[in-house]
């Protein structure tokens, strides 16, 4: 080792703050970077993974091809593998109550078929013959056909055949609708039966993602040699590079005439080329998240090698003084970062798995629940993946950040001459322009005194070394307040959306049960999950007198939403809504009356107005109606094709009971003014309901997840839409999206703060001559604190001054951004405004007071004798 790294290694060793905060600060941003290409390859590995589960492995296919064909593109040089089904047949069920799919697609396949292929059974075991058979669940749960294991299934199988032509699972059914609603399948095809199967069912699989949902028939699954020459295949082929996929199949698409698909969402996750929206957004993505960390990193080394150089001002002039050449000088102060570097990178990299892997394993099912969230739910487990090349990435990155942080630094030392480092007048600024400003206000004289005037000509004249600092501080407060406006918005669009139900599970009662709708209410009622269900028919008339059924406040709500001058250029809706006796009952003693004395032109009004608090989540009420209110008139709405307008027709009037704010289980919540509508309540047996097919469900649970998975055992329940698992499944996006966004502003905090501390602490230090000075001359303590705290109040408002308005006009941007979807207005994170302004102050004071208390430590005289570190 040359003389010159001796002396910078004594110089990082007797500089031992500086040198540690230095390397804090490259683990920190080292450990984001690694962080960030961690989650990233995760969550790509996860998708990827998801995607195989769900598709296969398979890169393309080509359907219904000769034996001979799938021979020639197996041993194509640029395909890996292949793959085959074999078609067997078609065979008819007639017991399948969905007209669409009236037969068992039958088709062979050997191991290395279901080793490819997404077939995933829920029950039993895969073929190990061509005696044996899987059956998909969905045969049972949309066709309403019931095997069990072991039974055995004697099958005339066949081909459809119309117009000459075999058909496949690519031609869905063609008919037309009976009186009853059933479809007769179209004369042209028939089922050419042509051979006699026997198969013991052996197990049941998940409904495959390669047949279509308009396909005709059930796949079953035997096995099968797949060494029949003259049956049709299905050929599933993964190329040596994926990239290639394209050009092959769309050779044999258009050349060959081959039907046949790509497995688009397990190439988009290999990154082929055609997906590329998916992957440069991927990468712009992770490019800014990048570039705000090295951003940050840089202000930091920049900052510590600038500093660095101020230090060793003396130290550089006098090596130049005994022959040290600018080229060793500036080798150096590289010399210096490369230390840095070798200890700060790879702790760094253990400090980003490291973190991750702790925060995967923390967040635990909530992870799981989010990722179920955007991939619907499967048995793939989301786990941490480490990429090499994103940590070479991270290592890469971070040698650029020292060696761009590095170079003004060095090239600076390099210049130094033996008089400048003695006078060192470099770090002093003498222009006219700064003259100006050590004029010292009298505001401050008489607060602070001459410790005040001696720290503003101190900072006017070094504004440089404090310029690190301000931007650090600007930093942090831009990022944390932008990162709590998105959240704020976030958090509240969810809230704006769920929490008025009060129900977990909504569904319908099918037109075809509309007789019996009370029996499936009861059965639903029954369930042992259940604990409150309701059912309701709607329909929507015109108000006719809504001039003396609404107040003044509620007609002002509705003109000012829509933007009338007057009241009667609008026009309010009805929403009758019809319940169950039960309910009905029910609401109507809760109203503390007797729901015997009511006929049937009796009817009770809702109609409550709200002021939402989009911040809090909280909703003011009002009236929206008179409770003096006797009389609703009211007309049915039909549309007129031709002039594409609603005509009135049959005319109502109910006499009003009464005036209610609340509504029936199930419609509790609802806004008159958003939806400008009355809504007036009724048995569901009222005759105005005449000809109204169907019914609402509502139901309350105890177990939201086994009442769904109950829902669809019933007859009659359809369309079952689980609200309670939508709003838990948005709660912990938000959850997990606020681990990772406030861990990445904390880690960039981290980094601002770290710089802060660094640039306070060495800037104080390199001043202790000047304190020592002060204090010889009879400067007391509370003299120093003064000056520290106008230093602090300079430091604290100037990086508020500019990081306030930035970060506010981010917020304006981001509500600019959702405005599309949003009615809420512009949200102001107030709070994160405060923490911002308070702690900018704490941070700057703190380390002002631990450099102060290092200085008292010192001897006045040994000070006074000896120049700075």
């Amino acid at each position: 080792m040359n003389i010159m790294n001796k002396v910078t290694l004594q110089s990082m060793k007797k500089n031992k703050t500086r040198t540690i905060v230095t390397i804090v600060g490259i683990i920190l941003s080292v450990s984001m970077v690694t962080a960030v290409t961690t989650i990233v390859t995760s969550l790509q590995n996860y998708l990827y993974e998801t995607a195989v589960y769900e598709n296969g492995s398979w890169h393309g296919m080509f359907q219904n091809i000769s034996y001979e064909k799938g021979d020639e593109i197996a041993h194509d040089d640029s395909v890996a593998d292949t793959v085959y089904t074999q078609y067997i047949g078609y065979a008819k069920m007639e017991a399948s109550q969905n007209d669409f799919k009236p037969y068992l697609y039958v088709i062979g396949g050997n191991d290395e078929t279901f080793g490819t292929l997404p077939i995933h059974l829920t029950e039993g075991r895969l073929p190990q013959n061509d005696a044996e058979i899987i059956l998909p669940n969905h045969l049972e749960s949309n066709g309403g056909v019931r095997y069990d294991i072991n039974d055995v299934l004697v099958l005339p199988l066949g081909d459809r055949i119309s117009g000459g032509y075999k058909l496949f699972q690519n031609n869905p059914i063609t008919g037309e609708y009976d009186d009853k609603g059933n479809i007769i399948i179209s004369e042209e095809e028939t089922l050419e039966t042509n051979t006699l199967k026997q198969y013991t069912i052996v197990g049941f699989y998940e409904r495959p993602s390669f047949e279509n949902y308009t396909a005709p028939g059930y796949t079953a699954i035997t096995f099968s040699d797949l060494s029949d020459q003259s049956a049709f295949y299905d050929a599933y082929y993964t190329m040596k590079n994926p990239q290639d996929v394209i050009d092959f199949s769309n050779y044999y698409f258009f050349e060959e005439g081959l039907g046949g698909s790509t497995n688009n969402e397990v190439l988009m996750y290999q990154g082929v080329s055609q997906y590329e929206t998916y992957t440069s957004s991927l990468n712009g993505m992770i490019i800014i998240l990048i570039v705000i960390i090295m951003t940050g990193s840089i202000a930091l080394i920049y900052n510590a090698f600038s500093i660095s150089v101020s230090e060793r001002t003396v130290q550089f002039g006098l090596l130049s003084s005994i022959g040290a050449t600018k080229k060793q000088i500036r080798k150096s102060v590289r010399f210096e970062a490369l230390v840095l570097g070798l200890i700060g990178i790879p702790l760094g990299i253990l400090a980003g798995i490291g973190g991750i892997g702790v925060t995967f394993f923390l967040l635990g099912d909530k992870l799981k629940t989010f990722t179920t969230s955007i991939v619907g739910g499967n048995s793939v487990q989301f786990h941490m993946s480490v990429s090499w090349v994103g940590i070479a990435a991270a290592v890469v990155i971070a040698c650029i950040t020292l060696a761009v942080s590095v170079i003004k630094p060095a090239f600076r030392a390099s210049r130094i001459t033996a008089i400048e480092a003695i006078r060192s007048s470099k770090d002093i600024s003498d222009r006219k322009a700064d003259r100006k400003n050590h004029k010292t206000s009298k505001i401050t004289y008489k607060i602070f005194g001459l410790p005040g005037v001696l720290a503003k000509k101190y900072y006017t004249r070094s504004a440089k070394k404090y310029r690190a600092t301000i931007i650090s501080l600007f930093m942090s407060i831009v990022l944390f307040v932008s990162a709590s406006s998105f959240i704020l918005y976030l958090t509240s669009s969810v809230n704006n959306v769920y929490y008025r139900a009060d129900y977990d599970i909504t569904a319908t009662i099918s037109s075809d049960y509309a007789d019996s709708k009370e029996e499936v209410l009861q059965e639903v009622r029954n369930l042992g999950s259940v604990d409150k269900a309701s059912s309701s028919v709607m329909s929507n008339f015109l108000v006719e007198n809504g001039e003396e059924l609404l107040t003044d406040e509620g007609k002002a709500a509705l003109m000012d939403k829509y933007g009338f001058d007057s009241f009667e250029d609008l026009s309010v809706d009805m929403f009758l809504v019809g319940f169950d006796d039960e309910t009905y009952e029910n609401y109507v003693t809760s109203l503390g009356l007797n729901p015997e004395t009511l006929g049937e032109n009796d009817i009770i009004i809702y109609g409550l107005g709200q002021t939402i608090d989009y911040k809090n989540g909280t909703v003011k009420s009002y009236d929206f109606l008179k409770d003096t209110a006797k009389t609703v008139k009211f007309s049915e709405k039909t549309y007129n094709n031709e002039t594409e307008t609603y005509e009135k027709g049959e005319e109502y009037s109910f006499n009003v009971v009464t005036t209610a704010e609340s509504m029936p289980f199930g419609y509790n919540g609802r806004d008159s003014v958003s939806s400008n509508v009355v809504y007036g309540v009724v048995r569901d047996s009222s005759y105005v309901f005449e000809g109204v097919m169907g019914a609402a469900l509502y139901i309350d649970s105890n177990d939201y997840a086994k009442t769904e998975k109950e829902l669809g055992e019933i007859n009659g329940v359809s369309s079952v839409y689980n609200i309670a698992a939508e709003i838990e499944n948005s709660r912990t996006l938000m959850m997990v999206i606020n681990v990772f966004a406030y861990g990445f502003i904390v880690l960039i905090s981290l980094i601002s703060v770290t710089n802060v501390f660094n640039t306070i602490v060495t800037n104080l230090k390199l001043r202790q001559r000047d304190f020592a000075m002060l204090r010889s001359v009879g400067m007391t303590k509370g003299g120093f604190r003064r000056m520290m705290i106008f230093e602090c109040l300079i430091y604290g408002t100037k990086a508020l001054l500019f990081g306030i308005p930035v970060s506010f006009l981010i917020t304006i941007w981001i509500y600019s951004s959702v405005n599309v979807t949003w009615d809420g207005g512009l949200l102001i994170p107030w709070s994160a405004y405060v923490i911002v302004i308070v702690s900018v102050f704490i941070v700057v004071l703190i380390s002002m007071i631990y450099a102060m208390s290092k200085i008292n430590r010192n001897n006045l005289v040994e000070t006074l004798r000896k120049d700075s570190i």
